[in-house]
């Protein structure tokens, strides 16, 4: 490797060290040492295994209810993480990430749920210009049963290019997401494995096809998003 790549890679690890100190320092003042901490463990070393979804763009938005509205709140914003905690967000402030956009539902003046996308992941970078990756989401167990995440995922998926593909990932344990997924239109591919070292993508396999060798010190964005 030349000199120039060694220096590229040293700067590009540098450039993550402050904003990962201020994902720390959040998650410290939000929630307390433990789950900073347990940000780092994952930050060094990560492997999942998910179930992989595809969904393609038609731009037809979902029409909501009379009441029901949907807010979108970029995460690097401080002002808005007490407003995503509302959404129920506690066990996820990892995902509170520059460039993160959340869309929240709103019935009334009650927040009710929301929904992650994550416009410069890694992953869907890798995957093609056309590739958004949509993160977890999350309904209040009284609002659930009202197809709310669904209709969430389809009003994201409506203002991205039509004949785009949203990709997700889904636990297999969580049966309930995937009967969401498939309601809502989305298509199984396949079981995903992915591998992060120091928060970067270095090895992603789907079932028994490999995709394309990733090379850490191709295709990376200027910072790191968790997905």
């Amino acid at each position: 490797m030349s000199m120039r790549s060694h220096g590229k890679m040293r700067m590009g690890a540098l450039s993550r060290v402050g904003p990962f100190l201020e994902d720390f320092a959040r998650l410290w003042r939000e929630t307390g040492i433990r789950a900073a901490f347990r940000l780092v463990r994952k930050r060094v070393y990560d492997q999942n295994v998910n179930l992989f979804y595809e969904l393609r763009t038609t731009g037809v938005e979902p029409d909501l209810p009379h009441g029901w509205c949907v807010k979108v709140v970029a995460s690097h914003e401080d002002a808005a993480v007490g407003f995503l905690l509302r959404a129920g967000g506690e066990s996820e402030l990892p995902y509170f990430r520059r460039n993160a956009v959340a869309y929240v539902l709103c019935i009334g003046d009650e927040v009710v749920a929301r929904r992650w996308h994550f416009p410069q992941s890694p992953l869907a970078q890798w995957l093609g210009p056309d590739a958004a990756y949509s993160g977890k989401s999350f309904v209040k167990p009284e609002w659930r049963g009202q197809g709310i995440a669904g209709r969430l995922l389809a009003y994201m998926a409506a203002r991205l290019p039509i004949g785009s593909k949203v990709v997700m990932e889904v636990d297999p344990s969580n049966v309930s997401s995937q009967k969401c997924l498939v309601k809502a239109g989305c298509v199984l591919l396949g079981r995903l494995h992915t591998t992060e070292c120091f928060a970067r993508l270095i090895r992603v396999r789907l079932d028994g096809s490999p995709l394309p060798a990733i090379r850490t010190r191709d295709r990376q964005p200027p910072f790191e998003c968790r997905h």
